[in-house]
């Protein structure tokens, strides 16, 4: 009988002879200062190589990150582009109403009956996305792209939604203008807002103009817009609008005095 307060173990592994005793290996003392030297290396080599795989993989995930985060841009920012193209090819059409309009307000003030051919109508303005470029902020994947490649494409986007803020300020503007479609209704102080409103389309106008126009430097033209996204390897896809968009839209570039 054991005499032990618990069953008695056998240390021994399975399969090995009982009367074999048991080696444990202790560590090895490290003598001399060469040896833990050695030791110390070793342990900090081991530490660099896991420190520098677990950097390779996350460079990899921010590569592969960035790419795709670059294709999405690139979709989306073409879809602006090809805004950015359609207010340029419907600036003729604004500039050409915003003179029959300052002509017919000029003749009320004289007097003279306003007599127009047509509504006024007013510019189309299809919607700038910015979507994937605040997801990219966001994710921080914008901050794994290189300095210049971050720096164009917010340049970009300023751009972008800049010209976004000053359409719709110019849309508000045309949905007053459009009240001298009832000219024969209108009062004094009806012209006098319609005069106002005429005053700061043509302002808002102005200025957008002025920076998506293209205009000609050195003998080359410029294109201000098209031209930083083509940088970016950008290129413009033009906009689809709805058939009853067309048709005010093709309205809009009629004479109407």
């Amino acid at each position: 009988m054991s005499q032990g307060i618990g069953p008695e173990i056998d240390s021994a592994p399975p399969g090995a002879d009982p009367e074999t005793p048991m080696h444990v290996h202790k560590p090895r003392v490290a003598h001399t200062l060469g040896e833990f030297l050695s030791e110390i290396g070793v342990i900090v080599i081991g530490i660099v190589i896991a420190l520098g795989g677990e950097q390779t993989i996350e460079w990899l995930h921010w590569r592969h990150e960035v790419a795709e985060t670059r294709e999405a841009l690139g979709h989306e920012l073409a879809g602006d582009i090809g805004v950015a193209q359609y207010r340029v090819q419907v600036a003729p059409c604004i500039a050409r109403r915003l003179t029959e309009l300052k002509t017919a307000i000029d003749a009320h003030a004289r007097g003279a009956p306003v007599r127009l051919l047509g509504p006024v109508g007013q510019p189309q303005f299809p919607h700038i996305h910015n979507n994937v470029w605040q997801m990219a902020l966001a994710s921080q994947t914008v901050v794994h792209m290189p300095l210049e490649l971050r720096l164009r494409y917010a340049g970009l986007y300023d751009s972008m939604d800049w010209l976004s803020a000053k359409e719709q300020a110019e849309s508000e503007a045309w949905s007053r203008l459009t009240e001298i479609d009832d000219a024969a209704d209108l009062g004094a102080e009806d012209w006098a807002a319609l005069r106002q409103a005429r005053a700061e389309a043509a302002a808002l106008t102005e200025k957008v103009d002025a920076n998506i126009l293209p205009f000609v430097e050195a003998g080359r033209t410029q294109n201000p817009v098209a031209d930083r996204a083509a940088a970016l390897g950008v290129q413009l896809r033009p906009v689809v609008i709805n058939p009853a968009s067309v048709q005010q839209a093709a309205a809009f570039c009629k004479p109407i005095l």
